[in-house]
């Protein structure tokens, strides 16, 4: 079987499809990725040679004053909109490379975002598509839309019959703001049918939406749907082997003393003076019995060095499976990748939400008593100092860390979970095309 993989995101919304590709690729199907060109070490770090859809550079766009000021002093609307923007721009070469990945293949996996493209692109074939879905994204979701902006959300969380209204609204504006450049897809692709709604496009099609995100966290949906299954989140297994110095310089830095532990970072999510942010942190903390174990990701530093003292840790990355259990609080960026480990870990987490659904993952965190949230406009070192010694000091959050660890852990076995979905969706597409070639 040939498999074309188109990966777009930062590397949290990358990662569960590198997880899947490799188990395609260890059975003998044909695998060919398809990235954004930031991504293209972390692809080929996982074994494949990658295939750049765009050389638009989200990571360039996010660090740089102007995506600081358009992008994260605006609210989620005017997020995805300036995204949506900077996506435009570049809309026609990706199509074409898209195309040209998604040519003769069996099957196309992505993720909602390019789900109308992928249609369009393979509409002569009627290719069967596989989205992976990383939050809620249905009016049946007994939660409110996690694109909406925080204060909608919030309200919205309060009165349930309003619920389904906050996904029929949100994908009206998503169809308007794609409306322009499906419809220049489509002349170009020579689609027969004429467009009034984007999502038309599917109509007809054979599309297997996986909700990637588990149960511990997010209730299911009020309707059952083959078509639509929830598994657990999809996690790359095992750790790099060029990490295993820098593995055992952060087990040594954990090994030196007894205090307590706080790991910060950010992801994919840039913070404007992460060295000034973590450093004054570090020092309040250190003033209460507590370290920081930092990460960076995609925040800009005044050095790349690593910073090793006995209060603050600062390194490229950490093995979130052994590091995260360990630590007393974990501040975090609220991705859903994230978000699933830091709640299996057992530990309080303090979601510094910026974008997109990271709102939705605090409150969620919030609604298992197992954390907090903290918005980008509030974030400094002492108040991020203040949020953490209250979830230490709170007896409640941390019993109920613990208690959401327990059914999170559940939440984590995804990419076997996967595997036998798409088999069982491929298998049902071959019968159904047997059948109808037999009449």
């Amino acid at each position: 079987m040939r498999i074309a993989i188109a990966c777009m995101g930062s590397r949290g919304d990358i990662s569960p499809l590198l997880a899947v590709a490799g188990v395609f690729a260890d059975r003998g199907d044909t695998v060919e990725i398809g990235c954004t060109v930031e991504s293209r070490d972390f692809v080929r770090s996982h074994g494949f040679e990658p295939r750049v859809l765009t050389t638009l550079n989200l990571k360039e766009f996010l660090q740089s004053p102007l995506g600081q000021e358009k992008f994260f002093g605006t609210g989620t609307t005017t997020q995805l909109r300036a995204v949506g923007k900077l996506a435009d721009s570049h809309a026609d070469e990706f199509d074409e490379h898209l195309e040209a990945l998604c040519e003769g293949a069996d099957c196309v996996i992505s993720t909602r975002i390019i789900e109308e493209r992928a249609a369009l692109v393979t509409h002569r074939r009627h290719t069967p598509l596989v989205m992976l879905e990383y939050f809620p994204g249905d009016p049946h979701s007994p939660v409110p839309n996690p694109l909406l902006g925080p204060r909608l959300q919030d309200a919205a969380a309060k009165i349930p019959a309003v619920l389904p209204l906050t996904y029929r609204v949100f994908n009206v504006g998503w169809a308007l703001s794609i409306f322009k450049k499906t419809l220049h897809l489509a002349k170009r692709v020579g689609y027969p049918h004429r467009i009034i709604n984007p999502r038309s496009v599917l109509a007809g099609r054979d599309i297997l939406r996986i909700e990637a995100f588990g149960t511990a966290l997010v209730p299911p949906r009020t309707r059952h749907d083959e078509r639509q299954p929830r598994i657990g989140f999809i996690r790359i297994g095992g750790r790099p082997a060029d990490r295993a110095d820098r593995d055992a310089a952060i087990e040594a830095w954990i090994a030196q003393d007894d205090r307590p532990i706080v790991y910060v970072g950010f992801g994919s999510m840039p913070v404007v003076d992460f060295d000034g942010v973590v450093g004054g942190l570090s020092a309040t903390l250190a003033r209460n019995g507590m370290r920081v174990i930092a990460v960076p990701g995609w925040s800009a530093r005044t050095g790349d060095e690593v910073v090793n003292t006995p209060d603050l840790l600062v390194v490229p990355d950490v093995d979130h499976d052994a590091v995260f259990p360990r630590c007393a609080v974990l501040v975090h960026h609220g991705g859903a990748g994230t978000t699933a480990i830091a709640a299996a870990s057992g530990s309080p987490s303090l979601v510094c939400s910026q974008a997109f659904d990271q709102h939705f993952w605090g409150r969620r965190i919030e609604a298992a008593r197992a954390g907090a949230v903290l918005a980008r406009r509030r974030m400094t070192a002492d108040t991020i100092a203040a949020e953490v010694l209250a979830l230490v000091r709170d007896e409640a959050v941390v019993v109920g860390a613990r208690r959401t660890g327990a059914a999170a852990a559940n939440d984590l076995h995804g990419r076997d979970q996967f595997i036998a979905a798409f088999d069982a969706f491929m298998a049902e597409v071959a019968a159904t095309e047997g059948e109808g070639s037999g009449r």
